[in-house]
């Protein structure tokens, strides 16, 4: 357990590194920054992309505050909600308030540091130090299959507005992939929901050891075993999911209606959604920026609407700077924090 914790252990990872290995961990990120920056940049000088667009937020009030609301009900309260009720179900004990801070903190490090899971593995380190008798295999089992069903509720929204338009969308010949997906998606979550009730463990799981990728996934199978008889958690979680990213969708179609005139697209913005929140979620650029930008772009342009990546700015400047508050949660936790790196080096 000790090993675990100090695996998690930022300040434990830099003292042990070595430091020949520093170019080769930054280089990722250079072109990673240098890819984002060249998008945003390419974009600004074709007209694609204009950042007075962002005068929005001073001039309308509403708009503003239902931004707020909206990051307050969705990514924080209800999906803090979520991953509470997935834990409670692993065996780990976790407040709604912890689950909360926790969620916020998650939010700053996402935002700050190269990678859209690097808030989640601070996440599950601060967990596990509130849990000593638990491992981090199935708490980090448990934050994909978070990340899993938060997906999922993405996909049920598309859904939702893509099936009664569906005979007129299915004419955009480039969309019917984009339609084959959302679906697609909730059938495979629907496959593997029904094999994690109905197959047994592969034998010999329980021993299954070693860093090679069956064993890994005999681990990962194990560890979401927990959920087996929790059907109803999982259902419980998925409508959670589902609303937290209705509340995302709702936003977005405000945001377009504002920015680019077109009034409420609901059935040709539910179908491109879905697929350009799960593409700025790709571990190419920092936080989506510039591959959102871009993937919005040109997913407007398949449903003959234009201003994707003024949008798309608009809704990623105002939830980076709302998760950026994360800082006080982290600050508020910083007792804990600062205990780690001294139990870390302790335990050695």
């Amino acid at each position: 357990m000790k090993q675990a914790v100090h695996s998690l252990n930022p300040a434990a990872q830099r003292q042990h590194a070595v430091p020949t290995q520093a170019p080769r961990r930054l280089l990722p990120l250079a072109v990673k920054l240098a890819l984002a920056l060249a998008l945003f940049l390419w974009m600004m000088s074709t007209g694609k992309l204009e950042l007075a667009q962002l005068r929005v937020f001073a001039t309308d009030l509403p708009l503003t505050l239902g931004a707020c609301a909206f990051w307050l009900a969705g990514p924080v309260l209800l999906a803090s909600l979520r991953w509470k009720l997935l834990l409670t179900a692993a065996g780990y004990r976790i407040g709604m308030a912890r689950s909360v801070l926790l969620q916020l903190i998650g939010f700053f490090f996402t935002t700050v540091m190269p990678g859209s899971l690097g808030g989640d593995f601070i996440k599950v380190y601060y967990l596990i130090k509130d849990n000593p008798g638990k491992g981090k295999s199935t708490a980090l089992w448990a934050i994909l299959l978070d990340r899993l069903i938060g997906m999922l509720g993405l996909f049920l929204v598309g859904a939702v507005f893509i099936t009664p338009k569906l005979d007129a969308l299915w004419q955009i010949v480039l969309l019917r992939p984009v339609i084959a997906l959302v679906y697609g998606y909730i059938v495979l979550c629907a496959v593997l929901m029904a094999a994690l009730k109905l197959l047994k463990a592969p034998a010999g799981a329980a021993h299954a050891d070693g860093d090679s990728l069956p064993a890994r996934l005999r681990a990962g199978f194990l560890a979401c075993r927990v959920y087996r008889d929790r059907s109803r958690t999982l259902v419980l979680a998925t409508l959670l999911s589902t609303l937290s990213q209705g509340l995302s969708f709702l936003f977005f179609v405000a945001l377009t209606a504002r920015l680019t005139g077109a009034g409420a697209a609901w059935h040709a913005l539910g179908a491109i959604f879905p697929l350009g929140m799960a593409i700025t979620t790709l571990p190419l650029s920092p936080g989506g920026l510039g591959v959102g930008h871009l993937a919005f772009d040109q997913l407007f342009t398949l449903v003959h609407l234009s201003g994707g990546a003024n949008v798309y700015n608009a809704y990623f400047v105002s939830q980076t700077l709302l998760n950026l508050t994360g800082v006080v949660a982290y600050l508020l936790n910083r007792p804990a924090g600062l205990a780690a790196p001294h139990a870390a080096r302790t335990a050695h």
